[in-house]
């Protein structure tokens, strides 16, 4: 973890709760299959299977 290694160096403690944590928004809008979200007559399909979700934070801690 970043922020324990910065600790670290500077011989501070760190506040392991976060301050804030910021979502930040994707570089290209996420796009769906539009016709298997609207298709009501197909009914409810669950494939077995992974997905893969991938999220960009923002995390400020404090240090004392």
């Amino acid at each position: 973890m970043k922020a324990q290694a910065i600790t670290n160096s500077l011989s501070v403690s760190l506040n392991q709760l976060p301050v804030w944590i910021k979502e930040r928004s994707p570089s290209e809008p996420v796009r769906f299959n539009q016709v298997a979200l609207f298709d009501a007559s197909s009914g409810t399909s669950i494939q077995p299977g992974l997905i893969e979700i991938r999220a960009e934070v923002e995390v400020l801690f404090e240090y004392a």
